[in-house]
């Protein structure tokens, strides 16, 4: 298709007064914009994580947190409410403070704070805090109260946590060590309770019983011969009408006095010990018949010898009684403590399954324990490392200082960008209007809407009346635009609303 630019460039030429009319809107409003747009100054201040002083192989701190978190909780920390109200209230950091809303002042203090975080791995952690107001002095007083609370928040935080987890473990210590007590009186109790039947004395009982086995079957033994002897003696009396070792009627009395006192002497001893006087006394008593008995020599024999030999006999037997009724005490009093042995011995698996379950209980209180102590002193160690600074912290690399130049706005950015919008708008104007015009306008278009070549076209000739007034009217137009437009957003910055807050206000009501 054959395109007739002499054609598009009358268009363009007879259509230049609008585009100049809507490019010099633009202008006009752009450049309004840019220069009654307030300055705002930004001050930034740059901070630094530095790892711990104190390597982790010699102590590790109680804080395990990730730095991007640490630095995560800082900012939330930093960004409270209470935080920006009271830094926009001591600084005056937001303009009209005092005609706006607490949610307002908090809402233009976040969008004036910038918080950014830079690291990765093998990289260090940096933060970046800055803060936007109009006034540079204000800026930099924000940013270094920003930075005051961001240094204050980090050491309150990690400091917190560390005594926190000591005090849980103190806590923890405190507690296991009650439960621990318990659990020591529990078995204590429980073994004064069953003494007779610990398995700790098991062998000792078992060695003892079979001693006592020992001396029971013994003393059968004397038993047995004892009524072995007695038998003998009867038998012997009968066949011969005597005893064995038969004496004198002296030497029987005594004989049968020694037999009384060493009687007494046994049954005394039952009750009292070797040092006690009675049986001291008796001892001596003994010896001396004794003594006696084998120094008495026969006598001639006054009585009837077959009186003297049954009188032998029956102190003999009543000797032999006394010791057959001495040893079946003792072979009662042994199996009685056979017995009572034997009890302990059946009771002592019991007792040992209800100790080993005490001791059970005891040993993994007691593991807990240990562990807590341990964990305890690691908290000691972690607290004292937050407390002393030794731990990772936020160092400021870059102090905030009080710009000399505005940060924003972009003054020939906003006049050059609204004024080469304008000029886009103005051509996609005329473009639409050319569209939208039908009316037959050159030759071609009578060849083509009716079928007709022309022979010859005739331009319209306007008078020199004529182009004065349309010159007039678009300077006219040009000079209200270029004046007018200016004023008017000058008025509406001073006596309604400066043009930032009403961009911003328009801007939220859109949503945008």
């Amino acid at each position: 298709m054959n395109l007739d630019i002499k054609y598009y460039l009358s268009v363009l030429l007879r259509r230049l007064p609008l585009i100049i009319v809507i490019t010099s809107l633009f202008a006009a409003v752009s450049i309004s914009v840019a220069l009654m747009l307030p300055a705002v100054y930004k001050s930034e201040a740059r901070l630094l994580v530095e790892s711990a002083r104190v390597s982790g192989e010699l102590a590790d701190t109680t804080v395990d947190l990730a730095v991007d978190q640490q630095l995560q909780i800082v900012e939330q920390r930093l960004m409270t409410r209470s935080n920006l109200l009271a830094i926009a209230r001591e600084f005056n950091a937001v303009p009209d403070l005092n005609d706006k809303l607490a949610d307002e002042i908090v809402e233009d203090m976040r969008a004036a704070t910038s918080v950014r975080r830079s690291g990765g791995r093998n990289q260090a952690t940096f933060m970046s805090v800055g803060f936007e107001a109009q006034s540079p002095t204000i800026a930099a007083a924000v940013t270094d109260r920003m930075v005051s609370l961001v240094l204050r928040e980090s050491v309150e935080y990690r400091t917190d946590r560390a005594v926190e987890t000591l005090a849980f473990f103190e806590q923890e210590v405190e507690q296991l060590a009650k439960q621990l007590d318990d659990a020591s009186l529990r078995i204590l109790e429980f073994k004064g309770a069953n003494q007779d039947s610990l398995p700790d004395t098991l062998e000792f009982r078992m060695t003892q019983q079979a001693q006592l086995q020992e001396r029971m079957t013994a003393a059968q033994g004397d038993l047995v011969t004892l009524a072995e002897d007695r038998r003998r003696l009867l038998r012997y009396f009968e066949s011969t009408g005597g005893v064995t070792g038969q004496t004198t009627p002296a030497v029987a009395r005594e004989v049968q006095e020694l037999a009384n006192v060493r009687r007494e002497l046994e049954q005394a001893l039952t009750v009292f010990s070797e040092q006690n006087p009675r049986v001291r006394l008796l001892r001596a008593r003994v010896e001396q018949l004794e003594s006696e008995v084998a120094g008495l020599a026969p006598t001639e024999d006054t009585e009837d010898p077959k009186s003297q030999a049954e009188v032998l006999l029956d102190l003999q037997l009543e000797e032999i009684d006394a010791q057959i009724r001495k040893t079946e005490t003792r072979v009662i009093a042994l199996e009685k403590g056979i017995q009572e042995i034997q009890v302990t011995l059946d009771k002592t698996p019991q007792t040992t399954i209800a100790l080993d379950v005490l001791l059970r209980d005891y040993n993994n209180t007691n593991e807990q324990y240990n562990a807590a102590i341990e964990r305890l002193s690691a908290a000691q160690t972690g607290e004292r490392i937050e407390v002393l600074s030794k731990g990772e912290r936020i160092t400021v690399v870059e102090q905030p200082s009080t710009p000399t130049t505005p940060s924003s706005p972009n003054r020939p950015l906003i006049a050059g960008g609204g004024t080469i919008l304008g000029f886009l708008a103005a051509l996609c104007i005329v473009l639409i209007l050319e569209l939208a015009n039908r009316t037959v306008r050159r030759p071609a278009d009578l060849t083509v809407n009716l079928g007709i070549t022309p022979l010859a076209t005739l331009p319209f000739v306007r008078t020199r009346r004529d182009i004065v007034l349309r010159r007039a009217m678009i300077g006219s137009v040009l000079v209200a635009i270029v004046c007018g437009v200016p004023a008017l957003l000058f008025a509406v910055h001073t006596f309604y609303m400066p043009l930032d807050l009403l961009v911003d206000k328009i801007m939220t009501e859109a949503g945008i």
